[in-house]
């Protein structure tokens, strides 16, 4: 069961723990989006990267524990972060291949590459006109690409060896970025950090350093309609919820129910997808609706260590054909 606790005001209440306890699992398939007469139907997916088999797989949403329907693993070395653009196209950080991939909404591909000064890239994320930005761990830094694939902008932040992790941009383009651990003043490691937030505003480069309350490492970062940010915490086992700009803490997901030790989480399409990599061999994705009336999804089957997972929309014709 889902379970949150909630220290804000009653209109936080409302907006997040109606979304939070919805019954346990979707139980039908959604019927394809309404079309124009001669275009294909469309299919709405869940991306999942999967760490220890170095591919991204494609899986039906709105199922309970769904069969894949296709997979790819072109050019990844290292799968991370992915986010998926509004034209559908999927953008995936491949952390030791030193770039970010980017494949059309089936899988094809990858038909671009970013690269530049990127060297292990861990997290990505585009803001409302197209622009990528992505978290890069060597140095510690938000890279900033143009939609055309041109680095337009490097923003260091403070500590060079501190990893970056999340990264998320709001509606104004102020940049927000997650730090997992301060190796000057605790050593790295799980449960052994503090979590930082940086934020940049937009149309500056200097980074505000700011502190997450409640939370030991934020891996994965969105930002609502509503104003509120959500982080992923794979120490503490929950997602925790802010109010923008105060960062006053609202409530949170816990592990309890229906994730442990979240990675990178993602925003997409009014959906959190939210996934728990486990040992590397039992891990699974839940995929919860910012609806309050939409049960939320579990994914299990061909998943052994999920690290980044996000929704998307897809052509459903010949999908099975391209990945048998």
């Amino acid at each position: 069961m889902l379970n949150i606790q909630i220290r804000s005001v009653a209109a936080a209440f409302a907006l997040i723990c109606a979304s939070l306890t919805a019954p346990a699992e979707a139980s039908s398939i959604r019927q394809p989006a309404a079309r124009a007469h001669g275009q294909p139907a469309t299919q709405r997916v869940v991306y999942v990267a999967d760490r220890s088999q170095a591919r991204v797989i494609i899986y039906p949403a709105g199922i309970p524990h769904p069969a894949p329907i296709g997979n790819f693993s072109y050019g990844i070395v290292e799968v991370e972060g992915m986010a998926v653009a509004p034209n559908g196209d999927l953008y995936v950080a491949n952390g030791d291949g030193g770039n970010v991939l980017v494949y059309n909404p089936s899988g094809a591909g990858p038909i671009r590459e970013l690269t530049s000064s990127l060297r292990h890239p861990v997290n990505v994320a585009l803001d409302n006109v197209g622009n990528i930005y992505v978290a890069e761990q060597s140095p510690s830094s938000i890279v900033k690409f143009s939609a055309l694939g041109a680095e337009t902008a490097v923003y260091r932040l403070p500590y060079p060896n501190d990893p970056v992790r999340g990264v998320t941009v709001d509606e104004r383009g102020d940049i927000f970025a997650s730090i997992s651990g301060i190796p000057d003043v605790y050593p790295i490691g799980w449960c052994e950090s503090v979590s930082e937030l940086y934020e940049i505003p937009a149309g500056t480069a200097t980074p505000i350093r700011k502190f997450l309350s409640g939370n030991e490492q934020a891996f994965g970062l969105a930002i609502d309609g509503h104003g509120h940010l959500y982080a992923s915490d794979p120490c503490l086992g929950n997602v925790a919820v802010y109010d923008l700009p105060s960062l006053d803490p609202l409530g949170f997901w816990r592990s309890s129910g229906p994730f442990n030790a979240p990675f990178y989480m993602t925003r997409s399409l009014g959906y959190l997808s939210v996934p728990s990599p486990g040992n590397g061999t039992t891990g699974f994705v839940t995929v919860i609706s910012l609806d309050p009336s939409e049960p939320y999804q579990t994914i299990t089957n061909g998943i052994k260590e999920p690290v980044s997972a996000v929704v998307g929309t897809v052509h459903s014709v010949g999908i099975q054909g391209r990945f048998p």
